[in-house]
């Protein structure tokens, strides 16, 4: 189906946002109009204004419009290893999934395959933009294999190309020209994926190989991200660090995950309020790997929100917005237990885990035309059914998505005014680059060829022997392991 250029969304309840409050806005009967990119107008229904000729109707009453969501965090090339890691642990993960021990196995193909079927998965959810920390990036061809299936994809991706010290024969002034070669490229395309960079070598790499990292994420200003962890994970590019190297206070839009422990709390949150940079909270993955999140919810003004390692849950963002809700509210409410005392209010809304997944994701990557429905905002919106089972009844619009809905309620996604999912069916690649246009089909046939690759070599692999101490420094400790087996 030829796309119009113009598509007009009628009558729904549209989740629009206030400038001045700093709230989400709710419009009841309004429809919003798209053209070209762009959202043109957002008025009520019972006032069309004149339209453009070619303009697509589609008929949205009893649904409900969001902005598209936004992942701060991810990394796609992983999808391969899906189910894998169900009871894996962050310190088994360094010695199984990670970059480091994963390369020899994953030919470019496997990484374009997983690539693609990891950003379908993310559409199919309603995830319209997604910060991918790369690390995928081996040799010249895998990191092309990346890059080229988050082109062709047609969602939003900040591809964060992995500058990695400890790549064996690829020296960081070879990668750092390949990344320039890159970005010179994807300009001339035009896409909506951008061309960000990536560096967890802060506190480990040469001093020269930091300093030739930061020159040139100085220079081109790209989106940047980082893994922090912190207190007894060591790991540490977290905002003093990043300070101190000068490079936290520039305008480039830097992203650092997890964040779990900090040198001085207070003062590193102060310095990220201060340049306007934030952390990625991945709420599944840091309970789901044992690294924790501690205090992230003392700081929500300076976080986004992302996914992580998708092969090992799921995609969706509503799922992260939900359990990182429901744990907030709990661990709030059980400080005032604690006390003997009955809570008498909820410590966090709905509203604010809806702003978490969307607006507060462009705020990380400093795009103010992103995860918010205005007049003037890149159309990157998704609309969810309010007649199936689980949304049928629904009053409250936000809180309908944040604890009512499923990825199978997510009828339309469009994407830089382009519909990547429509119907509640993904349609095909775009041809950028005069690619041929895969069908969802042909990305899963693709796909599971990989996947039952990589599936085969893994599954012949003995896991990691944890022993001693991580990285020889912090000590390894015991679980109390838990059953569902009755005691007798």
């Amino acid at each position: 189906m030829a796309e119009s250029n113009s598509t007009l969304f009628e009558d729904a309840t549209i989740i629009s946002w206030d400038e001045a409050s700093q709230q989400l806005k709710v419009l009841l009967n309004h429809s919003l109009l798209t053209k070209a990119d762009r959202i043109a107008a957002i008025f009520p229904s019972d006032h069309l204004p004149s339209l453009p000729s070619n303009v697509e109707h589609i008929p949205c009453k009893g649904k409900i419009l969001t902005p598209g969501f936004i992942n701060t965090h991810m990394h796609l090339w992983q999808t391969p290893f899906k189910t894998l890691g169900a009871d894996t642990t962050l310190a088994e993960y360094f010695g199984r999934y990670s970059p480091s021990v994963t390369g020899g196995s994953f030919t470019s193909a496997d990484v374009f395959n997983g690539q693609l079927a990891g950003i379908y998965e993310s559409l199919n959810a309603g995830v319209t933009g997604i910060v991918d920390h790369a690390h995928h990036t081996w040799d010249k061809e895998t990191t092309r294999a990346g890059l080229e299936a988050c082109v062709q994809s047609g969602g939003r991706v900040w591809w964060c190309d992995t500058i990695n010290p400890f790549k064996g024969g690829w020296t960081i002034k070879e990668q750092i020209e390949n990344y320039r070669e890159l970005v010179k490229e994807q300009v001339e395309k035009g896409s909506a994926t951008e061309i960000g960079m990536s560096f967890d070598g802060f506190g480990m790499a040469a001093e020269e190989d930091v300093k030739a990292v930061v020159d040139v994420a100085k220079e081109y200003e790209p989106v940047f991200t980082t893994h922090h962890l912190g207190g007894p994970w060591i790991f540490n590019n977290g905002p003093q660090t990043l300070f101190d190297r000068g490079l936290l206070a520039e305008k480039l839009p830097i992203v650092i995950s997890h964040a779990a422990y900090f040198q001085d709390r207070d003062k590193e949150i102060d310095l990220l309020r201060q340049h306007k940079q934030h952390i990625s909270i991945t709420p599944e993955s840091e309970m789901h790997y044992g690294h924790d999140n501690p205090t992230s919810h003392l700081y929500h003004d300076v976080c986004g929100m992302g996914i992580d390692t998708h092969f090992t849950f799921s995609a969706d963002m509503v799922t992260q917005a939900r359990l990182w809700l429901q744990a907030t509210r709990r661990q709030m409410s059980r400080q005032v237990l604690e006390k003997g005392q009955i809570p008498r209010n909820n410590p966090m809304s709905v509203h604010d885990a809806l702003v978490l997944a969307t607006k507060k994701g462009a705020d990380s990557v400093h795009r103010s035309d992103l995860g918010r429905l205005v007049e003037g905002a890149k159309a990157d919106i998704v609309v969810f059914d309010g007649n199936t089972p689980g949304m049928l009844g629904w009053q409250d619009p936000i809180a309908a998505v944040i604890l009512h809905s499923n990825v199978g309620d997510v009828r339309h996604v469009m994407v830089d005014g382009k519909f990547r999912k429509r119907d509640g069916k993904l349609l095909d690649t775009l041809n950028n680059g005069g690619q041929k246009a895969l069908t969802y089909e042909e990305i899963k046939k693709e796909f599971l060829k990989s996947s039952d690759k990589v599936k085969a070599i893994w599954n012949a692999k003995e896991k990691p022997v944890l022993e001693g101490k991580f990285f020889g420094m912090t000590p390894y400790g015991d679980t109390e392991v838990l059953n569902v087996v009755r005691k007798t």
